[in-house]
């Protein structure tokens, strides 16, 4: 086994492989990346290092990291070790409510993270305690040069800050020093020998203490690391196709996640060493294992956030036939010792709570000394050293290994994540409307682990529902979404003991938790197929459509299940990350219905199709966005009425698009004559039904002139709040500014472009619409873009964009949008153009009497007499999207049509 380096900090043994074997793998190749060698980490390394330094990162200050699994983390973790400043890894999934409490909690003046992600640390304090947010994929200036910080390991100085749930009501930072995390890399213990040979993968968050293994021991110890991101993850099949082309050899994970994965067969995948541990490991996936893998040694570990990492081990060789698993003996430089509540030695056998002490104990929890004092303990049987207690419960067999018994306090294990019930009844109880709250996890075979909350109102006579509102927003807001309660009850008073505390075991059983939205039913058979698995899934009767995956029990690892069932059974794709972005049966038809028409490159699109046999269908124009798929919903409201065909903008070539010529597009007369032919293609006879909204109303109106010139008579044209072309103000024969005019609108207006597109709310667009606009500008939608910046822009939009929009996908939603933009901005319409034998003009209520007036005497012009008016519920950015004006635009149609 390798020496650790003397007195030098931890980066060193980093730098030491680097020295040695510079051309070696460090960092796979995974999901269309490079193979970063040794030599080139090292050399990243030092960069950012400098680059910090520059910036005013100290020796000892804490610097947060919020950064997804990727070689951009894993150069942010060891530079920030090599300048002597101590992380704190933050998981970007956890609400921002608990981003900043923790963030807060330390002090930390710097928060390392990504474009996308640094709005969520705006407003953490005044503008004095505020910490600073630089970006890992922002403008840097030049780095000088400065040497690394040498760390003097006497003092024994910060490593991390890691946040494990608190029963106090808030979580607690697990402060770790460098002299326990160096015991840990120079002693791996459940990893085995590792070396030049060993090939590890990397997971999940650096939130959890298992990841930062899977970071620091292969790199330390000269073997290579394959990062996966969250799709990969998530998909079993992607998954093990990605560790067979990498030859992984040793894996670590939770036995919850790969029981999930093992639902596929991993095929080809060379394990000869499996790490197990955060929760306890069945027989059955011990014999699953081992007939797939028969000459692998299986390990099954345990240790707490407070003894970095893990503390105890037990190795399961080939052929293993025993009936259960210990979690084993004490790691290198590790003691346990099995104590009464006099902290007295039990004798072999006998039940008692473990208490882990030696080289890598925590320095105690930030900030709170009470806490500390209580949980480390002086060591009684040597003088000087401390000992954790853990609060788990366990005896030791004939053999001496240590055999796992339970917990002896109220914290739990769901899924490999601990949790501290007092923790989420504390953020129950802060809501004014609860008097009183307790939790339970309730846990019975065959049946999924379900978090119940009891609560005690505080006004009796109130309504359960207020209640009941108030507390699931505060969970949402202040809890991970597995800490999220799922079953609630209302009760009277709860059970105490005879001592007054709460008595849990006198708790009533907890009932199925009830859909909580308005019942909406699933009205095609996609909706009915996915609800039918959902329902299936987590064993819940009378959910709906509306009803969120995540509340009634979901999560990451359910969701992969689901996945892998909608594909075996309705050969659907639907990733499962997609379930996290769209965690409603309803949102999830709409995105799995516009990815994969979208993806087709279809410039008609079928939304859907009527139950009246040999309906004339209803063609919709897009608005600036391009994209007809923002006709879902209304496509939905029309089902009974007539079939729905959306033009999406994106599929169309340009006539003349270059990088430097972005005013570029299709004219007005060019784009309604190609939607013509589709159109006439789709329905060769009969009358013509038209629809535009916003923009796509100037476009239907043209559309409409073009086909009656052409001799299709156009009976219908319904304007939904449509923008007036002829009220624009630049001329393209005598404005010389008017192309950068243009362009600079144009950005103005792809920001809701992009929110409605891709339904991204608030400043989760900011993000991309910076990155839409430097893919824009290098070429890239065209092809343009020069190699090595379109390599490095393609990187980015794996983070940048949602999950479900490729960026194939999205180039034709940017294409989509400047044909858009340009055929519309650029035309002027022919005043009383014959359209349509009825033009309605539906504008929505909340614009004022002076703007309404406005718009209809600009339309009557182009129109009369034949236009009808009709004012409807809501506001123009929302008139797809609520479900009222939705309705009330799917009952002007039906009542049109007849």
């Amino acid at each position: 086994m390798m020496q650790a380096p003397a007195l030098s900090g931890i980066e060193q043994w980093l730098f030491d492989q680097a020295a040695r074997q510079a051309w070696a793998p460090a960092i796979l190749a995974a999901q269309g990346g490079d193979v970063i060698s040794y030599g080139e980490l090292a050399e990243r390394v030092r960069q950012l290092a400098r680059r910090l330094q520059d910036q005013g990162v100290q020796p000892g200050e804490v610097l947060a990291l919020c950064l997804p699994p990727s070689a951009e983390l894993v150069v942010a973790l060891w530079a920030a070790l090599a300048i002597g400043a101590a992380f704190l890894p933050l998981d970007a999934a956890v609400p921002d409510a608990r981003l900043h409490a923790m963030v807060r909690d330390v002090g930390t003046p710097w928060v390392l993270t990504q474009r996308n992600q640094a709005a969520r640390f705006a407003g953490i304090g005044d503008e004095t305690a505020a910490p600073d947010v630089l970006l890992v994929d922002g403008d840097w200036p030049a780095a000088r040069s400065k040497a690394a910080v040498p760390v003097d390991c006497a003092t024994d100085p910060l490593a991390y800050v890691m946040y494990t749930s608190g029963s106090s009501g808030r979580p607690k930072g697990v402060a770790m020093g460098h002299a326990a995390l160096r015991n840990k890399l120079a002693h791996p213990g459940a990893w085995g020998r590792v070396g030049p040979g060993t090939r590890a993968v990397m997971l999940g968050s650096i939130a959890f203490d298992a990841t930062l293994a899977q970071v620091l021991l292969p790199l330390a110890h000269g073997g290579s690391l394959l990062i996966l991101d969250e799709p990969t993850r998530l998909a079993p099949h992607r998954f093990w196709a990605a560790l067979r082309e990498a030859r992984v050899n040793l894996l670590d994970v939770t036995p919850s996640l790969l029981n999930v994965l093992l639902q596929v067969e991993p095929v080809g995948v060379p394990l000869k060493r499996l790490v197990l541990g955060g929760e306890a490991l069945s027989m059955g996936l011990v014999r699953k294992v081992q007939s797939l893998w028969p000459e692998a040694v299986l390990v099954n570990a345990y240790g707490p956030t407070e003894a970095c990492i893990d503390a105890t081990m037990y190795e399961l060789r080939p052929g293993y036939t025993g009936s259960d698993v210990p979690i084993g003996r004490a790691l290198p430089n590790y003691r346990v010792y099995l104590l009464d509540a006099d902290l007295r030695a039990v004798e072999q056998g006998q039940p008692g709570e473990l208490w882990v002490a030696g080289a890598g104990l925590a320095r105690g929890y930030w900030g709170q000394p009470a806490l500390t004092a209580e949980r480390f303990l002086p060591d009684p049987w040597i003088a000087g050293q401390r000992m954790y207690r853990t609060g788990d419960q366990a005896r030791r067999n004939a053999q001496g290994d240590v055999e796992f018994l339970g917990r002896v306090d109220s914290q739990v294990k769901l899924r490999g994540q601990r949790m501290e019930l007092e923790e989420i009844e504390a953020v129950l109880q802060h809501c004014s409307q609860v008097h009183a709250a307790a939790v339970t996890l309730h846990e019975k075979p065959g049946a999924l682990p379900r978090l119940t909350a009891y609560l005690v109102p505080r006004n009796p006579h109130g309504g359960n529902a207020a209640l009941l509102s108030a507390v699931q927003l505060a969970a949402r807001e202040l809890l991970p979404s597995a800490m999220r309660p799922v079953s609630w009850q209302v009760l009277s008073q709860l059970p105490l003991t005879p001592s007054g505390k709460l008595d849990r075991r006198a708790l009533p059983p907890p009932v199925d938790p009830v859909p909580t939205t308005m019942a909406t039913p699933a009205t095609d058979p996609v909706e009915q197929s996915l609800l039918a698995l959902w329902t299936e899934l987590l064993q819940l009767p009378g959910l709906e459509v509306d009803d969120n995956f995540f509340e009634f029990g979901g999560d990451s690892l359910l969701a992969v299940t689901f996945s892998l069932r909608v594909h075996e059974q309705l050969g659907i794709d639907v990733p499962a990350e997609a379930l996290m972005a769209y965690p409603t049966v309803a949102e999830l038809a709409r995105a799995w219905c516009r990815q994969e028409q979208l993806a087709r490159g279809d410039l008609l699109l079928r939304l859907s199709e009527s139950t009246r046999p040999d309906e004339v269908a209803l063609f919709c124009l897009p608005p600036l966005s391009g994209v007809g798929t923002v006709y879902a919903r209304l496509a939905k409201a029309l089902a009974e009425v007539c079939p729905v065909r959306a033009f999406h903008l994106g599929a169309l070539d340009g006539d003349d698009r270059s990088a430097t010529n972005e005013r570029a597009g299709l004219a007005m007369s060019h784009l309604v004559e190609r939607l013509a032919n589709r159109l006439i293609e789709s329905q060769p006879q009969g009358t013509v039904r038209l629809l535009g909204y916003s923009a796509g109303g100037s476009i239907a109106h043209q559309l409409a002139e073009h086909l009656q010139q052409r001799g299709v008579a156009v009976s219908h044209l319904f304007l939904v709040d449509p923008y007036c072309a002829d009220a624009k103000d630049l001329d393209w024969g005598h404005n010389p500014e008017a192309s950068s005019v243009l362009q600079l609108r144009f950005w103005e207006a792809c920001r809701d472009m992009i929110w409605e597109a891709m339904d991204l709310k608030g400043e989760a667009g900011v993000a991309v619409l910076d990155f839409a606009q430097r893919w824009w500008h290098a070429g890239g939608p065209m092809g343009h873009a020069p190699e090595p910046l379109a390599q490095a822009l393609q990187r980015e939009a794996r983070h940048v964009l949602p999950r479900d929009i490729p960026l194939g996908v999205f180039n034709q939603l940017l294409l989509g949008a400047h044909h858009t933009w340009q055929a519309w901005y650029c035309h002027r319409p022919a005043v009383r153009a014959n359209t349509a034998k009825t033009v309605w003009l539906l504008q929505p209520d909340s614009d004022d009497a002076a703007l309404l007036a406005k718009r209809q005497a600009e339309w009557q012009a182009y129109v009369a007499p034949r236009l009808k008016v009709l004012l409807l519920p809501g506001s123009h950015p929302r008139m797809l999207l609520d479900a009222a004006t939705v309705t009330a635009i799917a009952d002007c149609v039906r009542g049109a049509i007849g």
